[in-house]
């Protein structure tokens, strides 16, 4: 009887139905937000929208607050790779501030990056 060879890889195996069902419930809350606010949306309604079981969404999420958190995370770091070139240019902090606060208020970030609204409102709170 032969052995099989193993396939050992140093990559770590990615279960694709855990990436597709995150995808579709990262999308289905990013759908919902375009037309309600964060607070009126339900783990049903993210669920109902990403046409994804209800139970599934808690295998993958412990609350809609940790797939919030989960998202906010992504786009911010997105948001610092795409201007990170054009903000080490930039000689001031005040600079710095404006080109971010311009960029997103010009839409330039697209309607992705709803939290940063309340990030640029309390940072212009905070300068002196």
């Amino acid at each position: 009887m032969k052995k099989r060879a193993s396939k050992s890889s140093s990559a770590p195996k990615t279960d694709l139905r855990l990436l597709r069902t995150r995808k579709a419930l990262r999308e289905g809350l990013l759908s919902l937000i375009q037309t309600r606010s964060i607070d009126d949306i339900t783990v049903r309604d993210i669920t109902s929208e990403s046409l994804v079981g209800y139970n599934t969404f808690f295998r993958h999420y412990g609350s809609k607050d940790e797939l919030v958190e989960e998202i906010v995370a992504d786009e911010f770091k997105q948001l610092l790779e795409r201007s990170l070139p054009a903000l080490m240019e930039a000689e001031t902090k005040k600079q710095r501030f404006f080109f971010v606060n311009t960029w997103l208020r010009t839409g330039n970030c697209g309607p992705r990056f709803w939290w940063a609204e309340k990030y640029i409102t309390l940072e212009a709170q905070l300068q002196p």
